[in-house]
């Protein structure tokens, strides 16, 4: 848990400077009879996506590492076997094992998750569109964390973080089969 509370820490300045950002740009350009539930799910979206960028793309997810410098590749820093993660798992115990595991293989699917269900509901996208959306994004990370110092990039987190917009936007789409659940009101514009 403290692993959890020490991410959002880092994230929070991220996302106050972003909802002052945003709420200010929107409020300027959107129309009156636009949903306010769709905005409401717009607003989460950009949120949880500023926060994976945050903690993806600088040195240790703080706002005073931003920068790019020149990388620092290795063998260990590049992993292109699928599922080494759990051969990692697998050898680690105690403290190392429960951190790895939750920062590593949970977190880079419970992150993501969020994204998958509001990419769904605020874009309206079908559901392959919404783990396209995913999967093209995590590919843009991993590739951009090989210019950033002390960042590596590994193909298990593709697979995870495309695992999680999947899962989330799978849970949208079995929202929306529930006409109970009114998410007609996502639709851009008001009736």
């Amino acid at each position: 848990m403290s692993y959890i509370l020490s991410y959002c820490e880092k994230i929070l300045p991220f996302a106050l400077i972003f909802s002052l950002i945003y709420v200010g740009v929107r409020g300027l350009t959107v129309r009156k009879s636009t949903s306010l539930a769709r905005e409401g799910a717009l607003f989460l979206f950009h949120l949880f996506l500023i926060a994976i960028l945050s903690q993806t793309l600088t040195r240790d997810g703080s706002i005073y590492s931003l920068g790019f410098s020149a990388p620092e590749l290795s063998r260990d820093m590049i992993n292109v076997i699928p599922f080494k993660v759990f051969t990692r798992l697998s050898k680690m115990s105690g403290e190392e094992f429960k951190y790895f595991l939750t920062v590593n293989v949970i977190g880079n699917v419970l992150l993501f998750v969020p994204l998958g269900f509001f990419h769904r509901l605020a874009v309206r996208s079908r559901l392959w569109q919404s783990a396209l959306f995913g999967l093209i994004l995590s590919c843009a990370i991993e590739l951009i964390q090989t210019c950033l110092p002390s960042r590596a990039t590994d193909i298990d987190d593709i697979i995870l973080n495309f695992l999680g917009v999947a899962i989330g936007a799978a849970l949208a789409s079995l929202l929306a089969r529930h006409e109970k659940l009114k998410l007609d009101r996502f639709q851009k514009t008001q009736p």
